[in-house]
């Protein structure tokens, strides 16, 4: 398969995987997002990036695949120092999120638990699994799959 043969001939890929495996063993039981309806679990995670295999530029999406799930697993286990007030009214769990300088948005609710990590809309060589779009203070989400989405607003 050709999936298997990139992985052991790119040692970027072949890092980002390693770097994967090791966040996977680091993450609280409850944190992989498979019982969360905005985060997506591991296992579809798995699934969808396998289909890299069938896209033109597989290399590239395989890679901004990883890049792309290691942010948000990693956002799961760090600390929320800037996060500003949320209101989504159809999602009251949401009261507070944070956007990196990469574009990760990340959504809490008041305990600090990560109930979403969007990226910006229109990332390139992979789809991720909640995108969003945001001005000033207020922005849309949307859930691959369904389409489902969520409209937000700051303070």
């Amino acid at each position: 398969m050709r999936l298997i043969a990139w992985f052991s001939s790119d040692m970027e890929l072949s890092a980002l995987d390693r770097t994967l495996a090791r966040l996977l063993i680091d993450l609280p039981p409850q944190s992989e997002g498979s019982e969360h309806l905005w985060m997506e679990g591991q296992q579809a995670w798995f699934k969808r990036r396998s289909l890299c295999a069938f896209d033109k530029n597989h290399i590239e999406c395989t890679r901004s695949a990883y890049i792309i799930r290691i942010a948000e697993l990693g956002a799961i286990t760090s600390d929320a120092n800037d996060d500003k007030p949320l209101r989504c009214p159809t999602f009251p769990a949401a009261s507070r999120y944070s956007i990196s300088a990469q574009g990760l948005m990340v959504v809490r609710d008041a305990d600090g638990e990560v109930l979403i990590a969007a990226w910006p809309k229109d990332q390139k060589g992979w789809r991720p699994f909640v995108s969003y779009r945001w001005k000033r203070t207020k922005g849309r989400l949307t859930r691959l799959g369904d389409d489902a989405t969520l409209t937000c607003r700051s303070g």
